[in-house]
């Protein structure tokens, strides 16, 4: 089971105090929006590959949910670039930013598995990126999204998952598990607090869990 509870009607979360420092922008208040509830995640992500080649794509959707990275970031991995070991990787962000990201057991697996039986067969010298098409190309952007739209059809999931969605259900688990704004600001490769804010969807179960547990008279 997935870490987290269902999603339902969530509510934008503000930043303030340290957020001031970082230059939070400005923006207009948005209408709270609807996420797919945690089944429709659980059944993506519990979807089995049934032909060779779908391994990348269990991989690309496994490493999306672990680590939050854009799709883009995905597209230019180099095998130089992971550490299966240690499970991270340096991502090219915008602006030529550098970051090390960090991905679980799972995605490693199937990112091993992906490289041991297709990838290798396709370019030996490792010298392209490490997500390739059935022709042995590099990916683009376009085509994760095509991935991942797939996927989600496949995996019976009554709703789509993109890799923009991997990426906010990846900061509203992490934030729901108590990390702070400022390290998933970080670790998303996002230059304002606020953006990240946009990013994370709580529930009201989920505030009020917070003012219980962190409030000194909460329970008084």
């Amino acid at each position: 089971m997935l870490d987290f509870e269902r999603f339902g009607f969530l509510r934008r979360v503000n930043t303030g105090g340290r957020g001031q420092e970082r230059g939070v922008k400005k923006t207009n208040p948005k209408k709270p929006r609807w996420l797919a509830p945690e089944s429709s995640l659980e059944t993506l992500l519990q979807w089995n590959p049934e032909k060779p080649f779908e391994i990348r794509d269990k991989a690309i959707s496994e490493l999306l949910f672990s680590s939050g990275i854009r799709a883009t970031e995905l597209t230019t991995l180099m095998p130089i670039d992971l550490n299966f070991k240690e499970r991270s990787m340096i991502v090219m962000g915008k602006g030529q930013k550098q970051r090390i990201c960090f991905f679980g057991k799972t995605a490693s697996d199937w990112m091993l598995k992906y490289r041991d039986e297709i990838r290798l067969k396709q370019d030996p010298a490792q010298g392209k990126p490490f997500f390739l098409s059935p022709k042995g190309r590099p990916m683009n952007r376009h085509q994760v999204y095509q991935a991942m739209k797939i996927v989600s059809q496949k995996s019976g999931s009554p709703h789509k998952f993109n890799p923009h969605a991997f990426r906010k259900a990846f900061a509203t688990v992490l934030h729901r598990q108590g990390t702070s704004l400022e390290d998933i600001s970080w670790m998303l490769g996002h230059s304002f607090l606020q953006t990240t804010a946009d990013y994370v969807h709580l529930t009201q179960q989920d505030i009020m869990k917070t003012f219980l547990r962190c409030h000194p008279r909460a329970g008084q």
